[in-house]
Formats: C-alpha cells, structure tokens, sequence
C-alpha cells in the first residue's frame, strides 16, 4: 500500500473474488506498552485503592477520544515465539473500552494525540511481576557473558517449588483477608516493524545475574533483529525494595 497521510476514519476495500470493506480505518502512530505491574495497572480501581488515581471518576468519564484506539492482549504462556496473539480490540477509546486498560498506556496516548494531532493506536502487553530476562530472547541472554548466572538461578527455581506455592498460598490469604478489612498494603501506582514504538515498566530480578548484568539493554537491542522501522523505545523502571541498587542508595 501506499504511504498515506495520517488522519481518517477512511474506507479500506479489498477486491478480488469477492469484496471486503472496512470502515472507521485510521492512519497514524502505534505504540506498544508492556511490561509488569506499573504498566498493568488499570484505569478502574475499587477499594480500597480508589483514590490511586487522581480524579479517576472524571477522567474515566472523559475519556471519549475517536483519534486514540486500544487493544490488549490477553495473558498467555509458551515455551516458544508465537507469530499470533490472543487479544482484545481494537476499540475505540471510550470509558468503558479503557476502564480494564493500563493507566499508563492511556494517559500517554492521550497526550500523545492531544500534542501530536495524529491517530494513535496503543498495545497493551503486560504481566504483573514478570522479570525483564522473561521478555527477553535466550539468544540475546546467551549473547552476553554477565548473564550466564540468569540460566543457572532459573535451572533451580522449581528445586524449592512445594515451598514457594505453600508461600503464595499463605501471601493470598493474607491479602484476601486485609481486602476484606479494607487494610490492604499499598499497591503500585501506575505512575514489530509498523510500530512507531514501545513503552515500557520493567524491573529484573538482580538476585541471579552479577553487579554489572542487566538484561533490559537487550530488549532494546534485541528489537534491531526485526529490521528497520521498529521506532523508537521508552523507559521507566522502579527498583525492587530489596535490590542491590536500592541498598546502595539507602534511605531517600
């Protein structure tokens, strides 16, 4: 297809045995947001975590934007690349299409549009508490040496399997019985070639890779291997309350 300027709704109609027509067709920027938590927060929050986000009920009420469309793709595990993905959209951007959408993907793709005056398409890809080696390519992990102990601390991790589930049993009863209450902890606030480019909120486990290893630069170098066009990155990362990194700043 020829290269179109940004704008629309437009008609997209194939022809050949038969006719296919689609309508409402936007030309713009699409970005991907993934990562964990922070990313997979939602716009909607109810008790106790209401107040998460300021002003949620009016900015949930006002997010009507035809120019902004969204879609989510839903949470699956494999032992492989896939080459499809089980989703959800595209939608237009409505309160009720972003009320289970990421916080963060919605209100960058608001500003994005409202500076930029360009549809923007956002793709949600999220996983609450997935490291970023999890995103990561065993080749591009096995390309760097400071990341070998990443393999030896994944080879051990089912070794303490009865005691690890018995532990998140116990954390969930906690945290079903606190809810409950209304005394939950504090939860995180949200603070491929075609895609303008990602976004992402990711951490990595420091506990099983050296001082000098961090496998999130590879994500980003990792990308070069889908040839040209695959944008631009953006970053945002918290450090784990009991990481290295952490302990060396210390309080403050």
């Amino acid at each position: 297809m020829p290269v179109s300027d940004a704008g629309g709704p437009f008609a997209l109609i194939v022809e050949g045995k038969n006719t296919i027509r689609l309508g409402d067709v936007l030309v713009g920027d699409v970005w991907v947001a993934s990562g964990q938590s922070n990313m997979e927060f939602p716009m909607k929050q109810t008790a106790p975590w209401s107040n998460s986000i300021k002003n949620m009920q009016q900015e949930l009420a006002a997010a009507n934007h035809p120019q902004i469309r969204v879609l989510r793709v839903e949470k699956t595990v494999s032992d492989y690349p896939k080459t499809d993905a089980h989703v959800v959209g595209w939608s237009v951007c409505t309160p009720d299409s972003v009320s289970d959408f990421s916080a963060v993907a919605y209100f960058f793709a608001r500003e994005l549009e409202q500076k930029e005056h360009v549809p923007i398409g956002v793709v949600e890809a999220s996983w609450g508490g997935t490291p970023a080696e999890a995103w990561t390519s065993l080749d591009s992990l096995s390309a760097d040496a400071s990341l070998m102990p990443v393999f030896r601390y994944r080879s051990h991790m089912m070794d303490d399997e009865p005691t690890t589930l018995l532990n998140l049993q116990k954390m969930q009863a906690d945290m079903d019985r606190k809810i409950a209450q209304g005394q939950a902890a504090t939860m995180p606030l949200a603070s491929g070639p075609g895609f303008v480019g990602a976004c992402s909120s990711l951490q990595w486990d420091d506990r099983s890779a050296s001082s000098h290893a961090d496998p999130r630069r590879h994500l980003v170098s990792g990308r070069k291997q889908h040839g040209p066009g695959t944008g631009a990155c953006l970053w945002a990362s918290l450090s784990n309350a009991h990481s290295r990194l952490a302990d060396e700043m210390g309080d403050g």
